[in-house]
């Protein structure tokens, strides 16, 4: 197993997700809610420098932790990263391997934020372990390995654009499907974090609710959105694919932070063509004409709070906002002491 003798530096970045459509389908056996949704890398990158060398036994160390977004990163073993890590050197390929990993993350990608950055940094571990270890995984062994520690691991790995059901780790890439270019703004309120099983509870309440008031009525029949988007895609249909793209969380999303509607509607007021709900929240993104209208956008969003401190949807503090474009890549290796280089994983 081509493991080096040396001290051994590798940087790996990875890129935020958002939900271009969310769809919560039902319960899956084991309890965890099935969606189908379709997911899009873009290009807001957190990087990873793991530092390994063989040793006696396995000891995973994270040192250095810098952040330009607010939120808790915790910096003990209850770290995504820290189990990623432990992760691959507890795989059965690594067995007789023991080794000293220091980890130091740069983190880009807001928290608690909808946007995959937990995800993605563990994405980053495990595509820097597997390059220090020579390659010893495959890419399916490493996409089982991510889904392990969390549904949105998988596709960080990837990237690109996905199709994704069961938790969300089960991916599905489009072969036919033109590469996407969207510009979009990305919008955060600084002081607001949404728990996600909380979410999916307050989501299972309103549905039970929504049964019960359906069940003399005549059933609806579900219209897939993530269906109809990948039809758009697929005819090249950009007007049918904006139009397609949603969120299921929305509705019990607004009804507990009515705010973020009013957020929803300020967006599209000064330019978006469609403002969704990505993941659990509370990030939004809103799909821009282009990089200047983009631009001017989160340039307004500053004067508007500047102009009406008192609106709704400032209650959380400032709202912090990004643009980005579409971005084909997951998990990138950045530089190794093995081998130079920006080639994808």
């Amino acid at each position: 197993m081509p493991i080096p003798e040396q001290r051994t530096s590798v940087i790996v970045e990875a890129p935020a997700k958002i939900n271009l459509t969310f769809e919560i389908i039902g319960l899956l056996a084991d309890g965890y809610h099935e969606v189908s949704t379709l997911l899009h890398s873009v290009d807001l990158f957190d990087s990873l420098e793991i530092i390994a060398s063989k040793a006696s036994q396995n000891q995973v160390h994270l040192k250095s932790y810098r952040s330009s977004v607010s939120g808790y990163f915790p910096m003990d073993d209850s770290n995504l990263v820290v189990k990623a890590v432990r992760a691959f050197l507890e795989h059965e390929k690594m067995a007789g391997t023991t080794c000293e990993v220091e980890i130091g993350v740069d983190k880009n990608i807001p928290i608690e934020a909808g946007l995959a950055g937990g995800s993605a940094d563990a994405a980053c571990a495990l595509v820097a372990m597997n390059e220090y270890a020579g390659g010893l995984l495959s890419e399916k062994e490493l996409l089982s390995l991510g889904s392990g520690l969390g549904a949105d691991v998988p596709f960080a790995i990837k990237g690109g654009i996905c199709l994704g059901s069961g938790r969300g780790d089960r991916l599905e890439n489009f072969g036919t499907i033109p590469d996407l270019d969207l510009v979009m703004i990305l919008v955060k309120p600084r002081k607001l974090f949404v728990s996600t099983p909380y979410l999916f509870k307050a989501f299972d309440r309103r549905e039970k609710i929504r049964r019960v008031e359906e069940k003399n009525s005549d059933p609806k029949e579900r219209i897939s959105t993530t269906v109809l988007a990948r039809t758009a895609l697929e005819n090249e249909d950009l007007t049918g694919f904006i139009d397609s793209l949603s969120n299921d969380f929305e509705p019990v999303f607004f009804e507990l932070y009515p705010e973020m509607q009013e957020l929803k509607e300020l967006m599209i007021e000064l330019g978006c063509w469609k403002v969704v709900l990505t993941g659990s929240g509370p990030t939004m993104y809103g799909v821009a004409p282009n990089i200047n209208k983009a631009n001017l956008i989160a340039r307004d969003l500053v004067a508007d709070r500047m102009n009406n401190p008192d609106r709704a949807c400032y209650k959380h503090g400032p709202v912090d906002s990004w643009v980005v474009k579409s971005n084909r890549h997951g998990a990138v290796l950045k530089s190794s002491d093995n081998e130079k280089g920006d080639d994808q994983i």
